[in-house]
């Protein structure tokens, strides 16, 4: 049984079927497969009997909503500045935007509303919303910074504000080619890989065309390689660039610098789309079973929501290696138990 002080009360019970794999691929969910089908399973299954909506209840993950709030606001002013013409905080008029966001904190009390009323009507999470809520808000002048700096390093394309808008709205929409312009939040396929993939931000101009990626953690080869395969789709999307135009510039911006990555060219892209073709077989293969295959292990383990589901996790064994792989920096301890009795209103 799963319950909370002052909170609901359930079975711990696996779901009554699972969930259907995606028909597109994407790097997140690739590496979430990679890393263990069965947490994938478990955490997009249905779970009627807790809750209406799809999927298991999430943990409330404290340690990354600061990021989370960052990257929402930097997403949020980027739209708006690109939507407006203006290709960096410092531009002419763009002041103007802000203000019309509110200003900074505005802005991130904004975004840790929303991002905290996803938790909403959690019943795992959500006796613990405003206890969050008041951290956030207490870390709010650290964010400001970290959203200033982040977008003090951004420079679009110069692009004539008309051509930004209105190609944006096609781009989302209708999906038809793109040209000069700003497009933040771009989803980029590749259909014939069935692939795809939400870049941050794309920048189009006669004489460049840039893929941006906004990160609040620490630098990642994982980081590299998201940009890489972006590159791929962007060259393969045949209705938002169905003349084939390449990247010719790939940066990573992260809280204090931001970082070039190699652009790959012709051979180097046929490598790309091979690897992660080859990847997404065998992850479907391990993640179409009923049920998916379990790779238990400490890093694994260590933060998933819905360990206390996997039967794998609990075996003797499996145990008894998580422990022995576990350090001072990892170490964590599960307890299995059966409740015979209640002794007490509070147990």
């Amino acid at each position: 049984m799963i319950g909370f002080r002052d909170g609901p009360l359930w079975a711990a019970v696996l779901p009554d079927s699972w969930p259907v794999l995606p028909s597109e691929m994407s790097i997140s969910l690739l590496t979430e497969l990679e890393s263990c089908p069965r947490r994938w399973a478990l955490t997009r299954a249905s779970y009627p009997n807790i809750w209406a909506r799809h999927g298991y209840p999430p943990r409330l993950q404290r340690s990354g909503l600061a990021g989370t709030v960052v990257h929402l606001a930097v997403e949020t002013a980027t739209k708006e500045f690109a939507r407006a013409g203006f290709y960096s905080p410092r531009s002419p008029g763009a002041v103007a935007v802000m203000k019309k966001l509110g200003g900074y904190s505005a802005l991130l009390g904004q975004c840790i509303d929303r991002v905290l009323n996803y938790y909403a009507d959690n019943p795992r999470t959500k006796h613990l919303i405003e206890n969050a809520r008041q951290k956030l808000r207490s870390e709010v002048p650290e964010m400001r910074m970290q959203v200033q700096k982040f977008l003090g390093s951004l420079r679009l394309e110069s692009v004539p504000p008309i051509a930004t808008a209105s190609k944006r709205t096609s781009g989302y929409q209708v999906r038809s080619p793109l040209g000069p312009g700003a497009y933040p939040e771009i989803v980029l396929k590749a259909a014939t890989i069935s692939w795809m993939g939400k870049v941050d931000l794309l920048t189009i101009s006669d004489s460049s065309c840039e893929i941006i990626d906004f990160k609040t953690g620490v630098p990642s080869d994982q980081h590299t390689f998201q940009l890489r395969v972006y590159a791929l789709l962007w060259s393969r999307d045949k209705e938002l660039n169905p003349s084939a135009r390449k990247i010719d510039k790939l940066t990573v911006v992260y809280r204090s610098n931001q970082v070039a990555v190699d652009v790959p060219f012709s051979a180097e892209l046929d490598k790309i789309e091979s690897e992660i073709v080859s990847r997404t077989i065998k992850v479907r293969v391990a993640a179409e079973g009923h049920p998916p295959e379990a790779r238990p292990s400490t890093e694994t383990c260590r933060f998933c929501s819905v360990r206390q589901l996997c039967k794998e996790y609990w075996q003797a064994d499996i145990q008894q290696r998580i422990g022995g792989e576990s350090t001072n920096l990892l170490k964590y301890i599960d307890v299995e138990m059966v409740i015979t009795d209640r002794h007490g209103p509070m147990s």
